[in-house]
């Protein structure tokens, strides 16, 4: 959803990744669902781009609905 949200903006993933200071491979495995994102990327970008929208309807996908699954967002934040 992430990804299609940015396109009907006009924004890029290379745009975005630039936004939140991460590559723009990065950004794209977490819009994949291969990284998680963090708690404060996935505020950003919805503050940023998203603010009308439902958050949890944009970031649905991408957290766990069970221990299995592991955790797709991240409430950590980055270090370094």
């Amino acid at each position: 959803m992430i990804k299609e949200l940015l396109t009907s903006i006009g924004v890029t993933i290379s745009d975005a990744a630039r936004m939140l200071g991460i590559r723009r491979e990065t950004l794209h495995r977490k819009i994949v669902g291969k990284q998680p994102f963090y708690l404060r990327e996935a505020v950003t970008l919805y503050r940023t781009f998203f603010p009308k929208e439902d958050f949890w309807q944009v970031f649905s996908e991408y957290y766990a609905t069970s221990k299995e699954d592991g955790i797709l967002l991240d409430k950590t934040s980055e270090t370094g």
